[in-house]
């Protein structure tokens, strides 16, 4: 499970469930120096799912999971 408060996004939570997550992250806010930093991490879709349902039964408002 990854936690970030620097991905813009247009919802409070934002569930993906891919079985694999690569890609490039760079920061647009301190500190600075985060730029094209490689990541690769595993993925468990059924835990995305098991969030995604649960977080709907509080109330909040949070962003399907996606593939």
């Amino acid at each position: 499970m990854v936690l970030d408060s620097h991905w813009a996004t247009t919802v409070e939570f934002v569930v993906t469930a891919q079985e694999r997550r690569a890609g490039l992250f760079t920061s647009e806010e301190p500190p600075r120096g985060i730029t094209r930093m490689p990541y690769d991490y595993p993925g468990d879709p059924e835990l995305a799912r098991n969030e995604y349902r649960r977080v709907l039964s509080d109330g909040t408002t949070v962003e399907p999971p996606r593939r």
